[in-house]
């Protein structure tokens, strides 16, 4: 299987830590991470689609081993394009999960060449679950208390209680390190247009989810607001899909993309 290797680039922020895969001659494909993962969740997902992409997950300013902090979308978006691009040019194809979805959306909108673009749980949130989300995570769960880390854990493993234990440990870290950034980034989506967004992209789109995904059922308004998108269920997967449902994933978007070209 094709290695996924790290290196860092220079950011606005400082460094910016990025996993890539494959051959960079071939199109270039970015992947952007949920909150409060990094680009880590996508080490299943590279490998499989490294035979027709070069693949890069950065970590979000702030998250894994990126320096920095998110405070908004398009700021993130902004940051993320000016580093990787510097690197590598412009991308071919731009894949976003939940948080990654909006980053992504807004990434595709600074882009001149618009990319195809591939959204996995769309964020069209309505208003009442744009404040019900930053309030998912409650200010005071980063308190030297010890029944505060047991709330995270227990929040980490209600997302998908049958998934490797691996990934909730990952997780659970992730947002440990965060601490009241995490909050903030959930505040970051809820404040980001993206129906507007949506209405204003005219490339291709790919969206999926899996059918325990909680976005599962945003897919079918977000794409009547894009006009020309293509609607995928990916089984019974949950937020972890690009983990434990890489392989089905890899195949629509190599499907999609190649049906789309030209």
């Amino acid at each position: 299987m094709t290695l996924v290797s790290r290196r860092y680039l220079p950011s606005d922020s400082g460094q910016l830590h990025i996993f890539q895969c494959g051959d960079p001659r071939l199109p270039k494909c970015l992947l952007l991470h949920q909150a409060p993962s990094n680009g880590a969740m996508f080490k299943t997902l590279m490998p499989l689609l490294s035979k027709h992409f070069f693949c890069v997950a950065p970590d979000f300013p702030g998250f894994g081993q990126s320096d920095g902090r998110s405070d908004s979308i398009s700021g993130l978006a902004r940051e993320l394009y000016e580093s990787l691009t510097s690197a590598f040019g412009s991308f071919d194809l731009v894949f976003g999960h939940h948080t990654g979805a909006a980053v992504a959306i807004e990434l595709a909108l600074i882009q001149r060449l618009p990319p195809t673009l591939v959204m996995c749980g769309p964020p069209l949130l309505t208003e009442a679950q744009k404040a019900a989300l930053p309030a998912s995570i409650p200010v005071d769960i980063f308190d030297e208390q010890a029944p505060a880390l047991d709330a995270l854990w227990a929040k980490m493993r209600a997302k998908a209680p049958s998934v490797d234990i691996a990934i909730s440990h990952r997780e659970t870290l992730q947002a440990m390190a965060l601490q009241n950034d995490y909050r903030a980034i959930y505040q970051a989506v809820a404040d980001y247009p993206f129906a507007e967004a949506c209405k204003a992209f005219d490339g291709e789109t790919l969206l999926m989810a899996g059918s325990n995904d909680v976005l599962h059922g945003k897919m079918a308004d977000t794409a009547k607001l894009l006009g020309k998108a293509e609607v995928h269920t990916l089984g019974d997967a949950n937020t972890y899909a690009c983990e434990t449902h890489a392989e089905q994933m890899a195949a629509l978007i190599v499907a999609f993309t190649n049906n789309n070209k030209g």
